[in-house]
């Protein structure tokens, strides 16, 4: 059984187009338009890097990609000055009928200082596809910052952010 909660540190430069984290991964922020954050991906570039999201902060240790297997997508539109990033979620073991942290879910934490101060990271969390307000770090995410969606799919989950 596996909770599956995703971690993302992303810096946002001005206009750069690279993202990074301080582990040193780099993924590129393709240029968007015409987004509709509602779940369906249909609207997204089918060209965009879709790059694998290998750890799971919670749960068991997924054995193989028939077990788990997760990528994300990020765009930025220029012209609304909007960051968005499409999380596809594969498990085997799909956990939607439980409370809280025990579920399945998705987590967003944004670093676009890329200080070392907590209070600067915004982090966004969903159990489910319910947001969480309290946090474990003392800062408390600006939800109206955020629009999100999440569909379920056969055999796992879409979450979409902006």
């Amino acid at each position: 059984m596996h909770r599956i909660v995703l971690i993302f540190f992303f810096t946002l430069l001005s206009k750069a187009i690279s993202i990074q984290a301080h582990n040193g991964a780099v993924a590129q922020i393709a240029p968007i338009s015409g987004i509709v954050v509602d779940g369906d991906l249909s609207d997204w570039p089918n060209d965009l890097p879709r790059y694998a999201i290998v750890r799971t902060e919670y749960g068991d240790i997924p054995q193989d990609t028939t077990d788990f297997q997760a990528s994300f997508r990020a765009g930025f539109d220029v012209s609304d000055r909007l960051f968005f990033i499409a999380v596809e979620v594969r498990d085997d073991d799909l956990i939607s009928d439980r409370v809280g942290p025990y579920q399945d879910g998705c987590e967003v934490v944004l670093d676009v200082t890329h200080a070392n101060e907590l209070d600067l990271v915004q982090l966004f969390l969903l159990h489910g596809d319910t947001p969480v307000r309290q946090l474990p770090r003392e800062t408390v995410a600006d939800w109206s910052l955020v629009d999100f969606a999440v569909q379920s799919t056969s055999n796992g989950y879409v979450y979409e952010w902006q």
